[in-house]
Formats: structure tokens, sequence, C-alpha cells
């Protein structure tokens, strides 16, 4: 869940075309989410040309911090530019 949310939060501070893939992912997992909606936010840290870092948070329902994560995703240039 914080992947796809930081993958999607990459994806905005990205020249178009571009695509992104994870580099590496630290996840700390805080509390048990048995039922209910999860909720994950993702924030870029630091957009360079080639690497983007971001933090991300899992909450549930009741709005408890269960997970958090720090990741680096790799910037890749368009398919036909290579």
């Amino acid at each position: 869940l914080m992947d796809t949310a930081m993958g999607g939060a990459t994806m905005g501070a990205i020249d178009p075309g571009n695509r992104c893939a994870t580099i590496e992912m630290h996840t700390r997992y805080l509390a048990s989410a048995r039922t209910g909606r999860l909720t994950a936010e993702a924030t870029v840290i630091r957009a360079g040309r080639r690497v983007v870092h971001l933090s991300a948070r899992t909450t549930d329902a009741d709005g408890r911090l269960v997970a958090s994560a720090t990741s680096s995703f790799a910037v890749l240039p368009p398919p036909d530019s290579v």
C-alpha cells in the first residue's frame, strides 16, 4: 500500500513521460490492522533528476498509525529516449 502511494507521489514529482521504479524501501510495522479501511499517505522528501526520496504513513479507520516507511525511487526515461 505504501509502495503504491509513494510511486504515485513520485509520478507527480517527475517530468511527464518518465517512469519510476522502487530502488529500496524500509518499512516499520507499528500496530496490527485487523479490519477496516487503511489509508496510506506519501510525501516527497527530495526529488532529484535520477532519484526521488519519500516517506509514507499508513493509518487505520480510527486514524491510528499502523505502519511507516521510507523509500527511494529511480527516475526512468521514456522508453523511446533510450
